[in-house]
């Protein structure tokens, strides 16, 4: 990516060229400069100013959207001869990126989801034109020029373009999931990161056995981390939409790793580009002047931050995430963690919770209505969602002689104070409420359901499980009251992992958890167990009173109905 001086052409005639003839190809690199900083402000809880950046890169983007199409309409020739250069043509993919990192930026800042896929949409044909025309040309043209002067950071926009429409994609996934798109966005991920190593090896070729020039060690060689830097993030993002997708789910091991290379990758490359900086600033003496292709610096730094911060959430690194929140607090607090560990106290649960339980229940509470196991416990039952896949509310289906959902109030009533629904019916006796906002998933709505609760402790049951055994559910509570503001929640470990929506929080701080994770745009039901402080019940602890592990089993499907109206005699 070479700067806007390249560009003019009356530098012996006096005459001065037109700006906007001469417009710098990577001026977008501003919109993504300033978008993915005012994402990562957003991670950190700076809320206005993650709004103010967010605004100052919409109105660029509008602007520089109207300056491109002005040099479209009156200087297509020049337009076209920057488009096929060798030099240039990569850093109209800027316009892709900027495009992406501005829809990213709509939906997790301001929750506008539908102009995020409005811009999602926009960025396809651009990069199909823009990255073709450039490709195509560098390979058929015959003048072709050396190695040293034809290929430049601005290559590295081959991988930014293609991470940022899975960037933006992958969250559109998270909310609406859909198994094409998911398998589109994670090939999308593949092509990018096959993109950065031919770049890479051809870049590193020519910046270790060809002599490097000052002037052009210019700050898109910094596009090297930023462009790992991004492909983390994409990563990430399709990781918080596995829960969703059941092929990314299947990838999500090759997905991790990675992911973990690209941020090693990134991790490495941040030396070696300060290093250049240094040898061309201070130890050649390059004066240090504003060129449009130093916004290509900013990018990577505030990519990598985000991505970092992202990665670390999604991947349960707490052992790194010391950078910005670090307290004396928190620092202990983790240490304490990590010392004790989770599953730490099976046998209690199995054992000492359950007669625990056993002597706080009321006589008589067996029934429906019954005065609970103590007023401090309620039970928060989910059961909204879009129905993606069974296409109508498969919680009033039928099993065994009634709507699955009354099967889960019926299990859970006699051991708690009060149950409420999250969805659109409920039970009779049963507090209802709407998941707000609509088809956010059901992290959001478990957070709305656990700040409006009163109780001390909130069981949290998925609304299509028709099978819940009360005596798991005994346990479960049993151990939590037991155990105090030790833990956090409560959850059985089924196959090695958790189950999130048979499980027993303590409400406040499940709360604060889950808010703070939604504001973050992070979806992910596991996102809030990893958060707390966990008390696992393994199998071994389970079996006994569970031994077919019924209650974890769901309707997803019509095929699960099915399943489960001809195993109903069985549960009864």
């Amino acid at each position: 990516m070479t700067g806007p001086a390249a560009h003019g052409t009356g530098g012996d005639t006096g005459v001065k060229p037109n700006p906007i003839a001469t417009l710098f190809p990577g001026y977008f690199a501003l919109v993504m400069a300033t978008g993915i900083i005012a994402i990562a402000s957003k991670q950190q809880g700076l809320d206005r100013l993650s709004e103010v950046l967010y605004v100052i890169a919409a109105v660029a983007y509008v602007v520089l959207v109207a300056l491109f199409l002005a040099r479209f309409a009156l200087f297509p020739q020049k337009l076209l001869a920057d488009m096929n250069s060798h030099a240039k043509g990569f850093a109209f993919l800027t316009i892709v990126a900027g495009t992406n990192v501005l829809a990213s930026a709509s939906g997790v800042i301001n929750g506008w989801w539908t102009l995020t896929e409005i811009l999602w949409w926009c960025s396809l044909p651009l990069y199909v034109v823009l990255m073709y025309t450039a490709l195509i040309s560098d390979i058929l043209r015959p003048d072709k020029p050396e190695l040293g002067a034809g290929i430049n950071g601005s290559w590295f926009l081959l991988t930014v373009a293609t991470q940022s429409i899975v960037v933006a994609g992958a969250l559109l996934l998270a909310r609406e999931p859909n198994d094409l798109l998911a398998f589109l966005l994670v090939a999308a991920f593949c092509l990018g990161l096959v993109l950065y190593i031919a770049v890479m090896t051809m870049l590193f070729l020519r910046w270790t056995f060809q002599p490097l020039e000052p002037t052009e060690a210019d700050p898109p060689a910094w596009i090297a981390a930023g462009a790992v830097a991004i492909t983390v993030l994409a990563g990430t993002n399709l990781l918080a939409a596995g829960e969703g997708s059941p092929r990314i789910a299947a990838l999500t091991p090759a997905i991790e790793t990675l992911v973990m290379m690209a941020w090693a990758t990134a991790t490495f490359w941040f030396p070696v580009m300060i290093a250049i900086g240094v040898w061309r600033h201070i130890v050649r003496r390059v004066p240090l002047r504003y060129q449009p292709a130093y916004w290509a610096l900013v990018f990577p730094l505030g990519m990598y931050g985000a991505s970092t911060f992202k990665m670390f959430a999604e991947l349960q690194l707490d052992a790194l995430t010391w950078l910005p929140k670090l307290t004396p607090r928190g620092c202990t607090d983790r240490v304490e963690r990590r010392l004790r560990g989770t599953g730490r106290t099976r046998g209690f649960c199995a054992g000492t919770a359950q007669s625990r339980v056993s002597d706080q229940v009321a006589p008589g509470s067996g029934a429906p209505g019954g005065d609970g196991i103590t007023t401090g416990v309620a039970a928060l039952v989910l059961a909204g969602g879009a129905a993606r896949r069974f296409g109508t509310d498969k919680t009033r289906a039928v099993v065994g002689g009634a709507a699955i959902l009354e099967r889960v109030v019926t299990a859970v009533r006699p051991l708690v104070a009060s149950t409420t629904v999250i969805g659109p019916w409920a039970p009779s006796g049963c507090e209802q409420m709407l998941e707000p906002p609509p088809r956010e998933g059901p992290l959001a709505a478990l957070a709305f359901g656990l700040v409006h609760v009163g109780a001390e402790r909130v069981l949290v049951l998925g609304g299509d499980h028709p099978f819940l055994v009360p005596d798991l559910l005994e346990m479960l509570v049993g151990c939590s009251v037991a155990l105090g503001d030790r833990v956090d929640v409560v959850v059985p470990v089924r196959d090695g992992r958790r189950e999130p929506l048979v499980a027993c929080y303590r409400t406040a701080s499940a709360a604060r958890t889950a808010t703070r994770l939604v504001e973050r745009g992070n979806r992910r039901l596991g996102a809030l167990i990893d958060g707390l402080e966990v008390e696992e019940i393994e199998e071994e602890t389970w079996r006994p009173v569970d031994p077919s592990g019924a209650s974890f089993r769901d309707v997803d499907t019509p095929e699960d109905l099915d399943r489960a109206q001809g195993d109903a005699g069985r549960y009864s």
